[in-house]
């Protein structure tokens, strides 16, 4: 059985050493941010920008297929590491789309990744962002209160404080 083969793709696949391209997207609130390995494309209805970008981790079993997945960039000049500091990572909706060639079209992009930034890393050098899957789903789920009405039989008690990634809550006193 055949199949043919985007002219890109084929152009890949002749080479001697072949290597996906990579298109990354981070949601953030403010607006998105979308990079390319491959210089500045214009794909898939958006610009985006080139960098020194290269993923780890993705598996071709599905779009959801890697357990976590680390986004590794340039930062030569600091304005990623800026730009996840001022937007702040942790918790931002993550995409990855996979390409060959150096110009992809619509048809020749996959979806390789989605899910949710769990952090990053701002060393002297590439930023490293990791995120997983499992946050997809997190994203998803209806807003549902901690009550023992919704199934939660162990409860803090009301007034106690609880830190989460260094944010104090407060459990509700008694009404």
């Amino acid at each position: 059985m055949s199949r043919d083969l985007p002219p890109t793709l084929q152009d890949e696949v002749e080479r001697r050493i072949t290597s996906p391209g990579w298109l990354v997207e981070f949601l953030f609130p403010g607006g998105p941010a979308r990079f390319s390995s491959r210089g500045d494309v214009a794909v898939l209805g958006s610009d985006w920008v080139g960098i020194n970008l290269d993923v780890d981790g993705v598996s071709f079993q599905g779009a959801n297929a890697a357990t976590t997945v680390t986004i590794r960039m340039g930062n030569a000049d600091n304005s990623i590491g800026a730009l996840l500091l001022s937007e702040g990572i942790a918790g931002v909706p993550t995409r990855v789309w996979v390409f060959y060639g150096d110009t992809p079209t619509e048809d020749e992009t996959q979806l390789a990744f989605y899910g949710q930034a769990l952090g990053s890393r701002i060393p002297e050098g590439p930023v490293l962002v990791t995120a997983s899957p499992r946050g997809r789903s997190i994203l998803r789920l209806p807003n549902r209160y901690i009550t023992k009405e919704n199934g939660y039989s162990i409860l803090p008690a009301r007034g106690a404080k609880i830190t989460v990634n260094g944010e104090v809550y407060v459990a509700l006193p008694e009404e």
